[in-house]
This record gives structure tokens, C-alpha cells and sequence, in this order.
């Protein structure tokens, strides 16, 4: 009978294992083999490792994600060509930052802040000294497999299906609209690309000089376009024999995502009833909050569709209070600031919703028009 026993371990399957048990002993949770559609090459992809760490912070759930692939060359190294890197091309993105949420104070900052890529990247190297987000030192524009025996150039095959395979399952993630309203969630993903085998990096210092040395890691920060939409993305290339060493990092970039998102949140909440477009951005929260209660109290004499188009949260400077204004008669507003149950179910929603636990009165619309 074979040694299939022995020849398996030609394999990349071992890898993968192995690579597997060192995710679980960092209590990283895994899913294996995950299939998606390519809908540009309209066949099933497969990518080798999704692996996640998760944690509650106030009421979001805040996902650290690894893409991982994993390739086993016996026979050929991986050979990275390098430059020196232009920091000051203005259409490069050096910082790609790639997040998924559903949650409206993050999408705010993703949407409106030009810079949250600069702070994030900062945020890991300066306050929390993780050096594996530093700007590339190399600007890796080439790659090839390269014969450990004669040093002849192969192809590029291998190493490019591992870095579009990380690229689209990305972006498929990404994608994805699986969350639910009431689940908030934000999740940071990472791409890696694991190689046993040897891996070089080829530095083109002019025409004529390249200099050669083996590394264990290096990151490649490319352009690409999936489903017509052009992006930047971070790929970090680690040697198998050293993936813990790596892993670490990953583990502490988990603990800043923890930090970095509740503190921009928490940022964003500072006196929210005096910003009149994040009231706005969250009032359908808000609605979904107390709507019903609001129409129970009312004894079913509101039109929900009313309420919902002409409510408005309004901060009274002068009373230090939240009024909030309804298009209906008087002796409906009435009832509901006499409902100490709905009025104790609209402190909860403004608590919930909007992080204030101040005072608020129902206001009737006077105004003319």
C-alpha cells in the first residue's frame, strides 16, 4: 500500500491544519473551506480560513475578521519585487481600510470623515505601537515563483490566486447584508496570505542594481477592481514557520479595534440633540423605538405614516430639554406627556437611541405652514 499517510503532507492540507490550530489556540473562532460565487469568472471560489475574534462594547458588536490563504511549495519560492515606495502619489492610497456595518454613528464617520483611514492606521502604530499597519517600507509592484534549485522564473499563478481570492472574498464579505437592525455590528477584516516555502524579496535600487534577501513577511498594498468598483487593498505575505510570531500582532489589533471604535462612538454621541444631521441620521431608530407605543397611548387616534413624516426632535436651549414636536392636536400631546408609561418608554428610546437621559416634553407643531 502507498504511504499516503506521508505523501498527504505534500500537501497544503497540513498546513492549513496547523495554521488552524494555532488561530484556536489565540481563541480566534474559524470557518473553514468557505465557498462564494465569482460572479465575474461565474464559478465557486473557495477561501482556505475566515477566522474572527468578537467582542460586545456597549451595545455593538465589534468583529475583528482574518482572511487567510494558504500555499504550499516544495519545489519553488515566492519572490517579491520591490521599489522604493512613493508616499506622495496622490492617487495612491497607502492606508486601505476596509469595513462592514450597519451601524449609523460608524457609518457616519466612515461617511463623513476624509481621514479615518490616516487615524486608524495611526491610531495602531502611535498609541498602540503595532507595527504590522506601518507604511510600507517597499513598494511591491512584481511577483513571480521561482525555482529553489536553479533560480529560474516560474509564473505568477499561484501567488495571484491567492491574493484575488483574498481580494473577492473581501469584497463578498463586505457585501454581505446578513446583519439585522436590531444586531449592531462593525467588522475590520485583514488579508493574509500564509506561504510555506521560501520567501524573497527582490529590491530594484536603479536600473541595474537588485538586491536580494529572504525575508519572513511582507505586505503588498495594490489596486483592483471587483464587481467595476476600483479599491485599494492591504495583503500581508507571512512564512508558515513564523504565522504566530504574526499572529500576535493580530491579536492586538483586535484589543484597538476594541478601543478605536468605542471611542470614536462615544465621540459621536457628545451632545447629539444639538446636532440637528445626526438627530436626523438616528430619528428612524428612534421611530422604530417608539412608534407603537406612541400610537397605544395616543388610544389608535395617530396615523403612523403622520407621525413618522413630521415628528422632530428639537433641543430647547432655553428649557435645557428635548422637545419633541408631533403635527396633532393639542389634547393628543396631552395624553401622551399624562402617559407615565409611554413616557417612561420614550426616556428609554432616547437613552437607547441617542445615549440622553435627560429631560423631553411633547410639543404640538403651531407653526402656520
Amino acid at each position: 500500500m502507498p504511504s499516503y499517510n506521508e505523501e498527504i503532507k505534500n500537501t497544503g492540507f497540513i498546513l492549513e491544519h496547523s495554521i488552524n490550530v494555532i488561530l484556536q489556540n489565540h481563541d480566534w473562532t474559524i470557518i473553514n473551506n468557505k465557498y462564494y460565487e465569482d460572479d465575474l469568472q461565474n464559478t465557486v471560489r473557495e477561501i482556505d480560513i475566515l477566522a474572527y475574534k468578537v467582542q460586545l462594547v456597549d451595545d455593538i458588536r465589534i468583529y475583528t475578521t482574518l482572511l487567510i490563504s494558504c500555499k504550499k511549495n516544495s519545489e519553488n519560492a515566492w519572490v517579491l519585487v520591490s521599489r522604493e515606495v512613493n508616499l506622495n502619489n496622490p492617487n495612491f492610497n497607502w492606508n486601505p481600510l476596509h469595513i462592514r456595518t450597519n451601524d449609523s454613528a460608524i457609518k457616519d464617520l466612515i461617511n463623513k470623515e476624509k481621514d479615518i483611514n490616516k487615524d486608524y492606521y495611526e491610531f495602531l502604530s502611535k498609541e498602540n505601537s503595532i507595527d504590522i499597519m506601518d507604511t510600507p517600507k517597499n513598494d511591491v509592484f512584481a511577483f513571480q515563483e521561482m525555482s529553489k534549485r536553479n533560480g529560474a522564473p516560474k509564473n505568477d499563478k499561484n501567488i495571484f490566486t491567492s491574493i484575488t481570492s483574498l481580494m473577492k472574498a473581501q469584497a463578498y464579505e463586505i457585501d454581505r447584508k446578513r446583519v439585522t437592525h436590531s444586531d449592531k455590528a462593525v467588522y475590520q477584516f485583514n488579508l493574509i496570505s500564509i506561504i510555506d516555502s521560501d520567501l524573497i524579496r527582490l529590491n530594484m535600487l536603479d536600473d541595474k542594481t537588485i538586491t536580494q534577501e529572504e525575508i519572513e513577511s511582507e505586505q503588498i498594498v495594490t489596486q483592483y477592481i471587483i464587481r467595476r468598483k476600483e479599491d485599494f487593498y492591504r495583503i500581508q505575505f507571512i512564512k508558515a514557520d513564523v504565522f504566530e510570531k504574526y499572529l500576535k500582532k493580530y491579536d492586538r489589533i483586535h484589543e484597538a479595534n476594541l478601543r478605536f471604535f468605542k471611542n470614536n462612538r462615544d465621540n459621536f454621541f457628545v451632545d447629539i440633540l444639538k446636532n440637528d444631521r445626526k438627530v436626523e441620521l438616528l430619528k428612524p431608530e428612534f421611530l422604530e423605538e417608539i412608534l407603537d407605543p406612541l400610537y397605544e397611548a395616543s388610544s389608535y387616534s395617530v396615523s403612523k405614516e403622520s407621525v413618522s413624516k413630521y415628528l422632530e426632535l428639537i433641543w430647547d436651549i432655553d428649557g435645557e430639554i428635548v422637545r419633541i414636536y408631533l403635527n396633532e392636536e393639542q389634547k393628543i400631546i396631552d395624553r401622551l406627556n399624562d402617559s407615565d408609561s409611554f413616557c417612561i418608554k420614550t426616556k428609554e428610546a432616547l437613552n437607547k437611541i441617542y445615549r440622553y437621559d435627560g429631560g423631553f416634553i411633547y410639543s404640538s407643531d403651531n407653526l402656520p405652514f
